[in-house]
């Protein structure tokens, strides 16, 4: 097998193979010849053939024309000709730099298809004319121009009017003429100098409709009314108009540049499309586009504009009314008509002359300037738009559009007479900078002349120059506009209305800087403006801020205040924060001025008002609303106090002053019993009082009435002299609600509200501060009434709701002082219960609380079932009950759904049965008191206290007192422990404190903790001792149940009561542990039942248990008592010390029974008592039994008055033999005193024996031993032979107690030699375990049948056999495993290898292609074929071939996966089977006879081996591959790489022969190098001699291959290092070499070559030994 250092190698030979493998693609991707084809003539358009030819001369151009054989033409030198294209030609004509020029004629004349390019680099190529009337291309068949001059040298047009005679188009076309590509660049350059003719004409010049347009100056034509022509591009310079489309014409201009200095750019009479282009006009020019029109049809003067750059205007000239243009898109230097723009299309300006685009476009150009639209025009400023309104009357509106932020920064604006314009702010703020307005006076923002009409809507007008905003002479319309304002405002009038009439409307602001006007409505007739009017319409909804100015000239007074009006029409909703100012006017109410809607914020003169309209305060100021309206405005305001008639009061003390103290709605009383009779019946009134009422009947409803009055205090005081404060007699279903702040007051007896005249009555309390006598009833009310109560204040008296009376409260304080008592039906859900005496209930009390918050506890059984009463720092409040406790909840206890402050009020507010669950740790200095039947969970919490009363009083001597109650529990069930600690707060006083102290009650502890620093538990009974003697042990006494709790107490843990009334008690100690160090963990005197269970039971004190009467049963637990033993003869009180059970009459000699089952009890202390019974008292003893069947006694037991009570138990110290029931004694046994049975004759002893031996046999039998097995085993284990040593002691005994002795141990050694075997097995099956599982070599499963083995063994050393087969079995698994994993991971190894090289010189062919054509020329050189080779490696991405070894190594792969899922479903189903075979044999065995052991364990055996042989199957599996399945792979791979390499070995020498030839001719070439160093050239020397030994060795290697006689990889390694070594010399030789820029001879391509072949050979040898060795 490879060692560690030989699979290093193979990891380099990889690497060395992509090297070597780059090199071979490279050298094997040889490069393929091209063919190419030779020239062939093809046929073009009727017979013409493609050829080319050259001329010279025109003779020679004439010749190749009229030749069908030649499609195109190259001018080989300056030709003077007239060419012409015949109709049905397609000729291609090359100017290729020279220039063809006319004769006489045309210079080209095209009735075919003709395209004319330029070949030469500098496009000099030229088509040139110089005859009058005739031009460079005439073209009346198809024609293309993709490059080439077109010009007239001789043109002599001077201007328009002079031809010069010799002027004419540079092109004419009739047909259909293309210049340019689309999507090219083009050099056509087409130019002329004259003035007089276009430069490009399209279509006819002249035709009317009847003419024949196919004749044209004599010549034949091929359009058909419809010249085309397609510009793409070039420059076109010159003629009177530039390109002219003419009648018939169809011209699109999608690119070029155009240049016209005389007329336009380009003329248009028919149809034309501009997509693109740059049309220049200079000096004369005057339009970059002209289009005129005829009614001929074929002059149609059509224009479309898409695009381009336009330097001049664009005209419409002839027929201008029916010249159509739609100019959708472009830039223009000059503005353009607006009927010319395409629809949904704008013209606006930009910083560099005009753009068209669509409103969006606009937006978002970064150049726009425009800033107010008309139509499709977009101009630059909104005076431009202002000018450019015609001055008709005509409407126009304005768009502003742009600005800064919105901000609109420019001069100020005039509008002229006859202009009717509306302005469109859009949302804009336009802010005046230079001002205008009349000469000298030039102030204004905005001036607005007289006979204009002008509307202002949406946006906003500031100015930081302007004094007046606007200056207004017309008829102005302002909407939804916000004029003024501004911090830097000095404006003065933000409007000045000298004449017209101003509407004002919608949400308009007129705001004015302070002390400046809003505005004026000034009256000047002496300057010719003889009305002038401002109206506030009834939708004005906006403000208007600051002095209003109504004055005049002073000149015609009389028609003053007909002439200017101020009108604020009703409806008006908007507000004025004005002061009005009227000048020069004789009788300031005289003005003009009518008011009849809107908000002030000052007063107005009542003059003003119009006379439908009400003035009357408001909260936002003074309100003028129309009168019917303004009536209800007025009832429901809160700024009206009172209404008297049609004035209505803003000034409560007014209506006052005149005797009001009542007001009903806005009318009112001088009393309340007038108020009252006002009120309708079955009417709901509000009667509001509005001044204090004192020492008076306050008021009273006349009986038998069903009046529904609301009294709202309104913040005054009703204070009655004596008796009541209202007496109402109420219909069927009157009521009475009181509301609003105010004090009613009713002493000496009085009441507030008396029902007792009327009916059924309904009182409301909503308000008011209530103060009643301290022992009078608030209200009277009678069964039947409803009293509700949702606020308001009651600081003294008694609430009490009587049986029958119906309550509710949502609201209101009771303070301290207030009595309340529910008899009848009360639902609380809101309102502050501020006294601490809480709520008297009483038996028929229907009371339910969901709301509201208390000083006081209310009982758990009041809350509603939907919510949660819980003590918080600020008292009790109620919550919905959502099963949490709310976060600001601070109170201790918790009983259904109620929360309390203390566990005392949790306590005393609960109903009998209720849990109450602590939620904090509690703290008490006084007890808790439970008298009723409940749970108290602690909850995990604990309680704590320090007491200092008195004993003798029950509410001070413990912390928790539970007095005649039948069934409390304290329990805790959370995982954390509760403690009830009490600590004694005065140990000087002489009084002790209970932990818990229980009279006549039931008590159960349970999971608690309990410390006393005086007493635990004291727990009294309610009988006297008569009592409890004659009922006896069946009484149904009361009960302490202490379970999984413990008591640790200074004094007694647990204790009860002799006294005359506190008999009769059980106690139940359960699991439980008590400690009582200095004390009695029990003391016990009066008589009772005491019963003592539980294994975890631990009772520990100076004493542990002292009965002085009464019944102890202990049936298990821990006893001890911790005291050296004393006695003390007591009558009042314990009496023993030392004692774990002492027993002692009290002086009442009352009975005692003492039945000791189990447990174990212990005396640590100095003469210490395990149990003992004395007379102390030295009384009568009558009544005393005590019982030991059981338990362990350590310590003496002794009893004066008692014998023959023990029958069971062990004893550290054996008791008398009086103490021992008859025939039987105490025996000692293994450290301790045991009961046996007297010994009475030789027969009874012997039966004893055989029984004893029965006993130990059957105890064997138990643990599957028999004293036979044993007995073989005893010579080599030392347990089993103390078994049957002990065993056979049982015979040899001498008494009976001696076999009950020898029988115990006898079971003892039993016992001992079943742990050592259980231990053995267990120590067997870890060290098994971890065998198997070791880190460091192949984990693997335990066998089954092993573990089933050890577990059955029953012996050590039958274990230990077993151990030794498990190790054997996993150390041949692991070798089998680790064998098959060794040769499926060489052999992934090297496919991984080759598969990963063979990818990388896929993907690598290119690399170094320089250096491996050098390697390919040198195997050339050097005789070496390998495409031998290449072949046997194969291509990577075919691996269908099974002849090469990428198709091999594939083909190996899928056997072995085809394998690996063949044996797992093979094993899959095997185990299946076998699995259940095992299972139904299992479950078959009897396992009670064991006489069948010995036949089970063999067939268990035979069983698990064939089911370990699965699992191990199943374990390999697990590692994807099974040692068949490698194998079966391996074995294919041996084969197939054998058969490779046989059939390839001759390839293979074949190159190893021409490595050696190469290296022979390296060796001549490195000799004849000049190297700077000599050691360079020997080191390569030595290098090359190395090299050609190891290719010897190889190829000696590859020659034993067939015969398989080399079955050591040791040789193939060291011969692979050696060319490692060779190989890594040679290069850096090589490469300093090439550093020194030598030239070196084609044989370093064979040393490379060698390399590349011979690692490609070195990998197959290693992978084909490999595989022959494993063989």
């Amino acid at each position: 097998m490879f060692t560690a250092k030989r699979k290093g190698l193979l990891a380099f030979f990889a690497v060395l193979l992509t090297v070597a493998l780059i090199s071979c693609a490279v050298i094997f991707a040889l490069p393929e010849k091209t063919a190419h084809a030779e020239g062939a003539q093809t046929q073009t358009d009727e017979g013409q053939t493609d050829q080319t030819a050259t001329v010279k001369s025109a003779e020679e151009l004439k010749s190749a024309l009229d030749s069908k054989e030649v499609s195109t033409i190259a001018l080989g030198g300056n030709i003077t000709a007239n060419a012409e294209i015949a109709k049905g030609r397609t000729v291609t004509l090359d100017l290729n730099g020279f220039t063809l020029t006319n004769e006489s004629d045309h210079t080209i004349t095209n009735y075919g298809k003709l395209t004319i390019k330029d070949s030469s680099a500098e496009n000099s190529g030229t088509v040139d004319n110089i005859t009058n009337a005739r031009g460079a291309l005439f073209n009346l068949g198809e024609a293309v121009l993709l490059g080439g001059n077109y010009t007239r040298s001789k043109e002599a047009g001077s201007s328009v009017e002079e031809g010069g005679g010799n002027s004419w188009y540079a092109i004419k076309n009739l047909g259909y003429l293309t210049i340019g590509e689309d999507g090219k660049d083009c050099e056509v350059n087409v130019i002329q100098n004259g003035h007089f003719s276009s430069l490009i004409t399209n279509g006819y010049y002249n035709s009317d409709d009847s003419g024949d347009h196919k004749t044209y100056n004599g010549l034949v034509t091929t359009a058909d009314k419809t010249p085309t022509l397609t510009i793409y591009g070039g420059e076109f310079t010159g003629g009177i108009n530039s390109i002219k489309n003419d009648n018939h014409g169809v011209m699109n201009i999608k690119g070029g540049t155009f240049n016209n200095s005389t007329q336009s750019v380009v003329l248009n009479w028919n149809n034309l499309i501009i997509d693109d282009g740059t049309f220049n006009i200079a000096d004369d020019a005057t339009a970059s586009v002209t289009t005129s029109y005829v009614l001929t049809g074929f002059n149609n003067g059509n224009t479309v504009i898409n695009g381009g750059t336009f330097a001049g205007a664009i005209v419409a000239d002839y027929g201008a009314d029916n010249v159509k243009y739609s100019i959708s898109g472009g830039e223009f230097a000059t503005a353009v008509s607006e009927e010319f723009i395409a629809e949904d299309r704008l013209f606006y300006p930009t910083e560099n002359g005009f753009t068209v685009g669509t409103q969006e476009q606009m937006e978002a150009d970064p150049a726009n300037t425009a800033v107010a639209v008309i139509g499709k025009m977009a101009y630059a400023s909104l005076a431009e738009a202002v000018d450019a309104v015609p001055a008709d009357n005509s409407p126009v509106t304005i768009t502003l559009v742009g600005g800064e932020n919105g901000v609109i920064t420019a001069p100020g604006i005039k509008i002229v007479a006859n202009k009717n314009i509306t302005i469109d702010f859009n949302g804009l703020t336009y802010n005046v900078t230079d001002t205008v307005g009349s000469s000298g006076t030039e102030t204004n923002g905005f001036q607005l002349l007289k006979g204009s009409v002008v509307t202002l809507r949406n946006g906003k007008i500031i100015s930081s120059t302007a004094k007046i905003l606007i200056q207004n002479y017309c008829n102005l319309t302002v909407e939804d506009m916000t004029l003024g304002g501004g911090e830097n405002s000095v404006i003065q009038y933000v409007m000045s209305n000298n004449s017209g009439e101003t509407h004002i409307k919608g949400n308009t602001n007129i705001i004015a800087r302070d002390g400046g006007y809003a505005f004026d409505v000034y009256f000047w007739p002496s300057n010719g403006y003889t009305d002038v009017k401002v109206i506030f319409d009834e939708d004005f909804s906006g403000s208007v801020e600051g002095k209003v100015e109504y004055t005049s000239d002073n000149t015609k007074k009389d028609e003053w205040f007909e002439k200017a009006q101020l009108l604020i029409s009703e409806g008006s909703t908007g507000n004025f924060d004005i002061q009005l100012q009227k000048v020069s006017a004789d009788n300031p109410d005289q003005a003009n001025i009518v008011i009849g809607g809107g908000t002030f914020v000052n007063a107005i003169p009542e003059s003003y008002i119009s006379e439908n309209s009400l003035f009357y305060p408001t909260e936002e100021g003074f309100k003028v609303e129309n009168y019917s309206a303004a009536i209800s405005a007025v009832e429901e305001s809160d700024g009206i106090v009172a209404i008297f008639g049609n004035k209505a009061y803003s000034d409560l003390d007014e209506a006052i002053a005149e005797g009001a103290v009542t007001m009903t709605g806005k009318y009112v009383y001088s009393d309340l019993s007038s108020a009252f009779a006002a009120a309708e019946d079955n009417t709901p009134t509000e009667i509001k009082v509005i001044t204090d009422i004192e020492n008076t009947y306050a008021g009273s409803i006349p009986a038998y009435t069903t009046k529904h009055i609301t009294l709202d205090l309104n913040g005054h005081n009703i204070k009655a002299g004596a008796l009541k404060v209202f007496n109402f007699g109420f219909g069927a279903s009157g009521s009475l609600t009181l509301i609003g702040d105010g004090n009613v007051t009713c002493l000496a007896g009085g009441c507030l509200v008396d029902t007792s005249l009327g009916d059924v009555a309904t009182v409301n309390i909503l308000g008011g501060n209530y103060i009643g006598d301290k022992s009078s009833n608030m209200f009277l009310l009678k069964s039947g009434d409803t009293l509700n109560i949702s606020g308001g204040t009651f600081e003294q008296g008694a609430i009490r709701v009587f049986a029958g009376v119906n309550s509710t409260i949502s609201g209101g304080v009771f303070n301290s002082d207030i009595i309340m008592s529910v008899y009848g039906t009360c639902e609380i859900s809101g309102g502050e219960f501020m006294f601490a005496n809480g709520l008297t209930t009483g038996a028929a009390t229907k009371l339910v609380v969901s709301g509201g918050t208390f000083a006081a506890p209310v009982a758990e059984k009041f809350i509603a079932e939907n919510s949660l009463f819980y003590y918080t720092e600020d008292g009790y409040k109620v919550s919905e009950n959502n099963g949490e406790v709310p976060a600001d909840c601070t109170g201790a206890a918790m009983s259904g759904n109620a929360v309390y402050a203390t566990l005392q009020e949790a306590v005393d507010n609960s109903e009998a049965g209720s849990v109450i669950t602590l939620l904090k740790d509690v703290q008490l200095n006084s007890a808790v008191i439970i008298s009723k039947s409940l749970t108290l969970d602690l909850n995990g919490f604990n309680i704590s206290g320090t007491l200092s009363g008195s004993q003798s009083v029950a509410s001070e001597r413990a912390l928790i007192v539970v007095a005649s109650a039948d069934d409390v529990k304290i329990i805790n069930t959370d995982e954390k422990d509760s403690k009830i600690s009490v600590y004694d707060g005065n140990n000087s006083d002489g009084n002790y404190y209970d932990a818990i102290y229980s009279y006549a009650s039931d008590l159960s502890v349970e999971n608690v903790q309990i410390y006393s620093d005086n007493y635990g538990i004291t727990f009294f009974g309610a009988m006297t001792q008569e009592e409890a003697v004659a009922q006896g042990a069946s009484a149904e006494f009361k009960t302490l149940n202490l379970i999984g709790s413990s008591v640790e107490a200074g004094m007694d843990a647990i204790s009860g009561n002799g006294s005359s009334t506190c008999h009769g008690t059980t106690i139940n100690i359960e699991n439980s542990k008590l400690y009582a160090p200095s004390g009695w963990a029990i003391y016990h005197p009066q008589y009772g039942i005491l019963n003592i269970t539980g294994a975890e039971t631990e009772i520990s004190g100076a004493t542990a248990i002292e009965m002085r009467s009464g019944m102890l049963s202990i049936q298990g637990g821990t006893i001890t008592a911790t005291e050296k033993f004393d006695w003390n003869a007591s009558g009042n009180g314990p009496s023993m010390l030392g004692v774990a059970v002492g027993i002692s009459q009290h002086t009442t000699n009352l009975p005692i029974e003492v039945n000791i089952s189990g447990g174990t009890l212990s005396a640590t202390g100095e003469g210490g008592k395990a149990l003992y019974e004395e007379d102390l008292m030295n009384e009568d003893v009558a009544g005393i039994a005590v019982s030991i069947s059981g338990g362990q006694f350590n310590g003496e037991v002794s009893s004066e008055n008692v014998v023959n009570f023990i029958e069971g138990g062990t004893f550290s110290v054996k008791p008398s033999d009086e103490c021992f029931a008859e025939g039987l004694e105490g025996i000692f046994y293994d450290g301790n005193y045991v009961v046996v049975e007297k010994v009475s004759d030789a027969g009874a002893l012997l039966t004893a024996k055989y029984n004893a031996q029965a006993d130990v046999r059957s105890y064997a039998a138990a643990f599957g031993l028999s004293l036979t097995s044993l007995e073989a085993l005893a010579s080599a284990d030392a347990n089993a032979a103390a078994v049957v040593s002990a065993y056979e002691a049982v015979l040899n005994a001498s008494s009976e107690g001696a076999v009950a002795v020898a029988k115990l141990a006898a079971m003892d050694a039993i016992d001992a030699f079943v742990d050592a075997l259980n231990a053995a097995k267990a120590a067997a099956i870890s060290e098994v375990s971890a065998y198997a599982a070791d880190a460091e070599n192949i984990a693997v499963a335990v066998p089954t049948y092993i573990l089933s083995a050890i577990n059955g063994a029953m012996s050590a050393e039958e274990i230990n056999s077993y151990i030794a087969s498990a190790k054997a079995e996993i150390d041949e698994v692991r070798a089998e495993r680790k064998a098959a994993a060794d040769d499926a991971s060489v052999l992934q190894t090297q496919i991984d290898a080759i598969m990963s090289a063979l990818e990388l010189v896929q993907n690598s062919a290119d690399a170094n292609a320089a250096v491996l054509d050098d390697i390919v020329a040198g195997l050339a050189a050097a005789g070496a074929d390998i495409s031998d080779i290449q072949a046997l490696l194969g291509n990577v991405a075919d691996t269908s071939s099974n002849d090469t070894i990428i198709g091999m190594i594939k083909a190996v792969q899928d056997k072995v996966a085809e394998a690996q899922a063949d044996i797992k479903s093979y094993v899959d189903e095997k185990t299946a089977a076998i699995t259940a075979d095992v299972e139904a044999m299992l479950a078959a065995l009897d396992f009670a006879d064991s006489s069948d052991i010995a036949t089970l364990a063999g067939q268990l055996d035979e069983v698990s081996d064939y089911v370990y042989g699965i699992k191990a199957s199943i374990g390999d599996l697990a590692d994807g591959e099974t040692l068949a399945s490698v194998l079966a792979g391996i074995e294919y791979a041996q084969s197939a790489l054998e058969k490779a390499v046989g059939d390839y070995k001759t390839a293979v020498e074949t190159v190893l022969q021409g490595i050696t030839e190469s290296l022979s001719a390296l060796v001549k070439d490195v000799e004849a190098l000049t190297a700077n160093s000599a050691a360079d050239k020997e080191a390569m020397l030595e290098e090359i001699a190395k090299l050609q030994a190891t290719a010897d060795e190889i190829s000696d290697t590859v020659a034993s291959l067939e015969s398989g006689s080399q079955t050591d990889l040791e040789g193939i390694s060291e011969d692979i290092a050696k060319l490692n070594a060779s190989l890594e010399g040679i290069t850096e030789n090589v490469d300093n070499l090439v550093k020194n820029n030598e030239t070196y001879g084609s044989s370093l391509a064979g040393l490379y070559a060698f390399v590349a072949a011979t690692v490609v050979i070195a990998i197959v040898v290693l992978v084909v030994v490999s595989v022959k060795k494993r063989r």
